[in-house]
């Protein structure tokens, strides 16, 4: 059996599938004019299948089936190496126009604030991912654009260092000829799934983007566990990268680097049995003390890195296990419920991706069993073939365009890869001989899918955001081994290149629509980018970043109205409430408490988010505060945190009422009418009696 015949089958009907869904998420134009490819990709994909549907019976590596490949192969390496390039530079210029506009004044507006506030010796939060990348930001000032491009350079760059690991992992071992352009198709191709960082909306600088910087510098690490093996080059280059990754991650969500740090020696092993098992026979106590030693030093080295870490930033740290405490008598309620929702979504509209690949799989055992049941199995084949191809014709027109959109795209395609990994998996576990690689070398492929998709699923560890959304950032990462099974597919992109364009134009043609509808038509909780075409004239921070005029009047009204009033940016605070965590951000000012605070129609809903905001609170006596001032829309506030906030301040002679303006920030819906109170004195504050 010709394994690739099979996944090209899956690939071909989900793909026809997905860029149907692209083409859905923008305009009834684009649809007309994305309609023609998937057409194109089925007719070109038809007559490829049966051409290499005579070949069925032969080994892929049989004279006849690859001239019948050569035959059908249209494009040339450099070609290809064009065409994926091209897409790269699409989905870079979208972004990087994306990052002149739009400003969310919740979630963006919090992570600029963490950003902006990143040296403060008290908890913002429950990361500290903002600490190193403070200092990086008064490079460019802490402005917003600065830290989006941060991201997209990041990403790109651990992407292209990770596919180049990855690349000679894989490639030191094939035995058929490779190109110059080899190695630039493969990292074009994950340069292209990069992107799928964007799926969560936000592009700022965030602890969701952090947490995949660490899974790509994990995943590098560990392979490079593998290289080292042969090369002993590599040894120092892989606890390097475990160890930063892990405190990476620990610094993005410290639940997410404690899982990294549980792991690691788990893969230490899988790898170390894999390439070398005498390195872990137990003759001799040398022995057992030089097998302990190359299984646990990543582990133990980022455990030091870590407590180092938590003791030199102790006046934080020290603050956790109350504030975990807090979240888990008050967020984590909702983020249980959150969780529960996310897996009932993702099973309700990915069930057909599921019984898809159960079939697909179904098809390769048939044929895996071909020689011992021939007709069996191939009745077998027909209706598992015909059995999902009626599936996904049901489910076309069951779902019509009820719930077409980016952002399910986005998650849709995040099912996608996953599955796809599976078939990879059963590929080589079965087919080995027919892709023409050694049973060693189908092992180490299998290794690697297990060493992307693993910090790809770890990485949604310890958020109250839905998992499918988180886990999407990670697709550029656990699609790397289908990237590797295309390499293997194609010899290296030499042949069958049919498979080789199918991957990147189905991933730019699911992403680069939702960077369109969701990053330029309308960013997240903003207007259309026709309606932002003002700049900020105070805020030193939106420079050079267009957004509408509503909320750049308010922005500046505020940070006028905050000199006016003669607002000491170093010890008075600015209490916001809620959703516009970006107003303190924006205007320079520290707030007083949590800047991200959640508001909810639910009286129960409020007291469980107010837990953990009232514990921020409590931190603030510890400094040295003059005056508070309260910014809020009229909107309800749970009863413990509205006794807490109170029972912390009092008004004084100078008290009033300011009214700021309209924000537009759909959290909000119609209560968006900003004022401005304050003075307020701290209860406790020594500023007190003399006032």
């Amino acid at each position: 059996m010709n394994a690739p015949i099979v996944l090209s089958l899956a690939l071909l009907c989900s793909s026809t599938y997905m860029i149907s869904i692209g083409a859905f998420c923008y305009s009834p134009s684009y649809l007309i004019a994305l309609s023609l490819f998937p057409m194109a990709i089925s007719v070109s994909g038809a007559k490829l299948m049966m051409s290499i549907s005579r070949t069925f019976d032969s080994s892929l590596n049989s004279p006849s089936a690859n001239k019948i490949a050569l035959a059908s192969d249209n494009f040339s390496q450099k070609s290809i190496f064009m065409l994926s390039s091209t897409f790269v530079i699409a989905l870079f210029s979208a972004i990087a126009f994306a990052s002149l506009f739009n400003f969310d004044l919740c979630a963006e507006g919090y992570h600029q604030y963490l950003l902006i506030n990143g040296g403060d010796t008290h908890p913002l939060f429950l990361s500290t991912y903002y600490q190193l990348f403070h200092y990086v930001g008064r490079i460019f000032n802490h402005s917003v654009a600065g830290y989006r491009f941060l991201v997209l350079l990041i990403a790109l760059l651990l992407s292209q260092f990770t596919a180049k690991v990855v690349y000679v992992y894989v490639a030191q071992e094939a035995p058929w000829h490779r190109e110059v352009y080899a190695k630039r198709i493969f990292q074009t191709f994950a340069a292209v799934q990069s992107f799928y960082i964007y799926t969560f909306v936000n592009n700022s600088l965030s602890y969701f983007s952090v947490a995949v910087f660490a899974s790509y510098l994990w995943v590098a690490g560990v392979v490079a566990r593998m290289l080292a093996a042969q090369n002993k080059n590599w040894d120092f280059a892989s606890y390097a990268l475990i160890c930063l990754s892990i405190f990476v991650a620990f610094s993005a969500r410290p639940s997410f680097g404690l899982a990294m740090i549980a792991t690691t020696p788990i893969f230490m092993f899988a790898s170390d049995k894999l390439m070398n098992p005498d390195l872990l026979e137990i003759k001799t106590l040398k022995t057992a003390f030089s097998a302990l030693y190359r299984l646990t030093i990543p582990t133990f080295s980022s455990a030091i890195i870590v407590s180092i870490y938590c003791a030199s930033n102790w006046s934080i740290y020290k603050h956790f296990p109350d504030l975990y405490r807090a979240q888990l008598r008050g967020y984590n309620a909702s983020m249980l419920r959150n969780y529960l929702l996310d897996l009932s979504w993702a099973l309700h509209h990915n069930i057909w991706i599921i019984v898809f690949t159960s079939a697909v799989i179904a098809i390769m055992y048939s044929y895996k069993k071909g020689q011992q049941y021939p007709l069996p199995c191939k009745l077998f084949r027909l209706a598992a073939l015909l059995f999902a191809i009626s599936l996904i014709a049901a489910n076309i027109s069951r779902i019509g365009f009820q719930w077409w959109s980016p952002k399910t795209c986005g998650r849709m395609y995040t099912a996608v890869c996953f599955f796809a990994s599976v078939v990879t998996f059963f590929s080589y576990s079965w087919f080995s001989k027919q892709l023409g690689i050694s049973k060693i070398s189908s092992k180490k492929r299998i290794f690697l899918i297990f060493a992307c998709a693993i910090p790809s699923i770890m990485s949604s560890f310890g958020t109250a955001c839905f998992p499918w959304y988180v886990i999407s950032h990670s697709v550029g990462i656990f699609s790397i081994p289908i990237i590797v099974f295309v390499y293997d597919v194609t010899k290296a992109f030499e042949i069958n290149n049919f498979y080789s364009l199918l991957l990147p134009a189905t991933s730019f043609l699911c992403i680069f629509p939702f960077i369109i509808r969701n990053h330029i038509y309308r960013y997240e909780n903003c207007l259309k980018i026709t309606q932002n075409k003002v700049q900020s004239k105070n805020s030193i921070y939106l420079k050079g970043v267009s957004i509408d005029k509503d909320n750049r009047k308010c922005i500046d009204k505020l940070i006028s109205s905050l000199h006016k009033k003669e607002f000491d940016f170093q010890r008075d605070r600015l209490f916001v409430f809620p959703y516009i965590a970006g107003m303190a951000a924006l205007s320079g000012a520290k707030s007083f408490g949590c800047s991200f605070q959640c508001s909810s129609p639910d009286e129960k809903t409020r007291t469980e988010f107010g837990i953990l905001d009232s514990l921020f609170i409590d931190l603030e006596p510890k400094k040295n505060i003059r005056y508070v001032y309260i910014l809020s829309a009229n909107v309800p506030m749970g009863k413990n945190l509205h006794e807490k906030l109170f029972s912390s301040i009092k008004p004084c002679s100078k008290t009033m009422a300011t009214s700021i303006g309209k924000c537009i920030n759909y959290h909000l819906r119609k209560e968006n009418f900003l004022k401005l109170y304050g003075p307020y004195i701290p209860t406790n504050s020594s500023n007190e009696a003399s006032n």
